[in-house]
This record gives C-alpha cells, sequence and structure tokens, in this order.
C-alpha cells in the first residue's frame, strides 16, 4: 500500500498510507563532479532495493533499505546534462537497465556492469529538429521506452 514517489528533483520517498515517509534517498553529486543532480527515473526492486537513476552523476544506483549504495552502473553519456541524460529507466527481467538517454536521442540497453548491449537511436532521416512540445515540434528526444514480453521494444 505503501508509494514511491520523488518530492523535489533529487529526492525519493516511499510513503505509507497514513503519509508517513518511511524511506528516503537523495541524490547528491558523486566524487569528482561538481554540477547539479536530477532523478527522473526510480523502480523498487524484488529484492528491496530501489533502483534509482541519477542525470548529472550519469549513473544508475541500487540502493537498499538502509539508504545504502549497493550497485553502481555507470552510464555512457557524450555531454553530461542533469536535465537529459535520462528519462524513464527500468531494470529488466535479465538484470540489464533499458535507458532513455533524452539528451542522446537514444534507447540504450546496460548490462550489470555499464556495458552497452543494445541501442536504438532515433532518427529525422536528414530532417531539422523543431522546437516546442507540442504538435509544432519534433525531434529525437526520448523520454519513455518498455520491453514488451515478446522481446521487442515499445519506444515513446
Amino acid at each position: 500500500g505503501n508509494i514511491l514517489t520523488h518530492t523535489s528533483h533529487t529526492t525519493v520517498v516511499e510513503i505509507s498510507p497514513k503519509k508517513e515517509i518511511v524511506w528516503k534517498y537523495e541524490a547528491k553529486p558523486k566524487a569528482g563532479y561538481k554540477g547539479k543532480v536530477e532523478v527522473h527515473a526510480f523502480q523498487r526492486l524484488a529484492d528491496g532495493n530501489t533502483m534509482i537513476a541519477e542525470s548529472g552523476n550519469a549513473r544508475i544506483l541500487e540502493v537498499n533499505a538502509k539508504g545504502e549504495i549497493v550497485k553502481e552502473i555507470p552510464l555512457t553519456v557524450k555531454k553530461s546534462d542533469s536535465h537529459r541524460d535520462t528519462r524513464m529507466v527500468r531494470k529488466l527481467a535479465n538484470n540489464n537497465y533499458l535507458v532513455c538517454q533524452e539528451g542522446e536521442g537514444c534507447v540504450r540497453e546496460y548490462d550489470s556492469a555499464g556495458k552497452i548491449v543494445w541501442e536504438y537511436k532515433l532518427d529525422l532521416n536528414n530532417r531539422p529538429r523543431s522546437p516546442g512540445h507540442g504538435v509544432e515540434g519534433h525531434g529525437v528526444e526520448v523520454f519513455g521506452a518498455v520491453r514488451l514480453e515478446n522481446g521487442n521494444t515499445l519506444i515513446a
């Protein structure tokens, strides 16, 4: 009955039906990085850990119930941007991670060591990107993707 949500661009919380925060993780710049960090994706995993994707830090974490980082998966990012490194990220049944990388214009599947094992780049076929978020806008920004049971990947 609890829900997992974020309360700011850096904080993920688990809230009970009584509206009590029973778990919390706050993303901060990793060692050697001094920029902004944003969290756009998180997922409670079957083992009780929580997967958190940190844009800016360019990494996926698995955090335990004590708030400790138990796994860190580096992401390939050409030019880090705390608002565009990642969008939707999901851990897959094969223990890999499906990552929408808005700034890179692609969806990638990473293994647990951070190696890219599959990639789909969005392409405008030499058509220029146009600004906007409505019907007038088009580009290669990708916000959502899910792996279907048949193995195909649905990309939004």
